[in-house]
């Protein structure tokens, strides 16, 4: 129940990766050890118990979030011209017109523009 709970103030705290990489490393290491597929390593390990608690902890920020700011979900799939103009405007937003975010405009998006990367 610990590591649950850990676990799913990880994904609070850190994101997805949080859960990812624990697991990943149990995984392989049970694998290494020939208990992956042994019944006594999952009753110790109670996964649909430890799911449970992960959710239960995790999933009222994300209902919240989601509700609080409706397209939270909403991201293209494909790279395309529209994506290079929305990683221009939200570095102008982050970091203010100028020579710095010109240039950052044109590392970001993969451009080679030499004349974005001398001085103004």
């Amino acid at each position: 129940m610990v590591l649950a709970a850990c676990l799913g103030a990880g994904l609070l705290l850190k994101g997805l990766l949080a859960v990812m990489l624990p697991a990943g490393a149990a995984l392989v290491y049970l694998a290494l050890t020939r208990q992956l597929f042994s019944a006594r390593t999952w009753e110790r390990l109670r996964p649909i118990t430890g799911l449970l608690v992960i959710v239960l902890i995790a999933a009222p920020w994300h209902v919240l979030a989601t509700r609080r700011n409706p397209p939270y979900f909403d991201f293209p799939l494909h790279s395309g011209p529209g994506m290079y103009e929305q990683i221009g405007s939200q570095q102008s937003i982050l970091f203010g017109r100028g020579r710095f975010s010109s240039r950052m405009d044109a590392c970001s998006c993969g451009q080679s523009n030499p004349s974005a990367l001398r001085r103004q």
